[in-house]
């Protein structure tokens, strides 16, 4: 399974937001902002949205809260507009930016105007042209699904698991087609524990043929360095890398497949997936409880069995693993099952603050449909 392969040219940053910004609204926008020079001159795209005028006003308000200037540019561009996409005043505009957020709705909507059909559009080509002046783009929700050359363009882990990938929008499944590929290292995904996505991002680098999966939860984001290829995680629990090359897919579903849940100051080398703890990490103390649900959303019905994609289900397996990692921890209901299991690689790491919060290394991973 190929992945892309990193060049020695690439420069720019991306910041790459899971949706629902709160706790960690002022670290992402910040470092967005920061990344962008302090001088850096920033526009926001707000193509995704159905109401672009009240996304782009949100969301220049809330960079200039966290640093920007005022002038904060709004790139208009429709849905489904690619000759507005083409046209010299839309280029020239990209060509005079340092940094360009693309906020969240539907990502099928931006990529119907920079992406037709997979056609690379003059504004497209200005984008990454940005990133190779050592700009930043940066996005949330639909704004981090289109950051990779394979997009996830919606569906549930359970319908991807059961029927794959859809052919048509009347066919059950989950939808793939081209991103931005400004992202070089996999496919990314955005509301990820929180929708309980891990399964039809195992799907999706199936059907692709890629090797790693980057599943971004709410609240949290990642910073991609494309000149260092190192991606940094903000925020706890925030990030979960999901890693198919040592995996036996010969059957159906996926067993073997490796997992890491991050934390902020984690870091993970893009082109080879190598997991770099932050410093201070410590190994987790048996008998302590790791605290991947210290944040977690409540559950509505806790005598009911955990199922694999129900809300925060993964930090629930990733508790009880780590609790006790001589037994397997496994989630069935909605027709799969998910199982994550600990062997001589893994680890669970604390510290070396709170703020931190826990990290998973190396975590055996299966899904399949049952």
């Amino acid at each position: 399974m190929p992945t892309r392969a990193h060049g020695s040219g690439e420069k720019g940053f991306l910041v790459v937001a899971g949706g629902a910004l709160r706790e960690q609204e002022a670290a992402v926008l910040s470092s967005f902002v920061r990344l962008a020079g302090p001088r850096g001159r920033l526009a926001v795209l707000p193509t995704a949205s159905a109401e672009p005028g009240r996304s782009a006003s949100g969301a220049a308000e809330a960079l200039r809260t966290h640093g920007a200037a005022s002038d904060v540019l709004v790139l208009e561009l429709s849905a489904g507009d690619a000759e507005r996409a083409d046209e010299s005043d839309f280029t020239s505009q990209l060509a005079r930016l340092d940094g360009v957020w693309i906020s969240g709705g539907s990502q099928s909507r931006i990529t119907a105007a920079l992406r037709p059909e997979g056609r690379q559009t003059a504004g497209l080509r200005a984008l990454r042209e940005l990133l190779a002046r050592g700009g930043v783009v940066g996005g949330s929700s639909a704004g981090a699904a289109v950051m990779s050359e394979v997009m996830i363009t919606g569906g549930r882990s359970a319908d991807a698991l059961v029927h794959g990938v859809a052919r048509g929008s009347d066919e059950r499944g989950m939808g793939l087609a081209p991103g931005l590929g400004l992202f070089p290292w996999g496919i990314t995904d955005q509301h990820f524990l929180a929708r309980g996505r891990l399964g039809r991002l195992v799907v999706a680098l199936q059907a692709a043929r890629l090797e790693r999966g980057w599943g971004v939860d709410e609240d949290g984001a990642f910073l991609a360095d494309l000149s260092t290829a190192t991606v940094t995680a903000i925020g706890p629990c925030s990030l979960a890398l999901v890693d198919l090359s040592p995996a036996d897919i010969s059957a159906p579903g996926v067993r073997g497949a490796r997992l890491a849940l991050l934390g902020s100051g984690d870091r993970v080398h893009g082109p080879s997936g190598r997991v770099l703890p932050r410093p201070g990490r410590r190994a987790l103390d048996p008998g302590r409880q790791p605290g991947f649900t210290a944040r977690s959303r409540p559950r509505q019905d806790l005598s009911a069995p955990l199922e694999p994609w129900e809300r925060d289900g993964l930090l629930h397996l990733l508790e009880h693993l780590a609790s006790d990692p001589t037994q397997p921890a496994v989630a069935r209901g909605d027709g799969c099952e998910l199982a994550l299991s600990a062997d001589e690689r893994t680890r669970f790491l604390v510290g070396p603050d709170e703020d931190a919060g826990p990290c998973a290394v190396d975590v055996l991973l299966a899904v399949r449909a049952l």
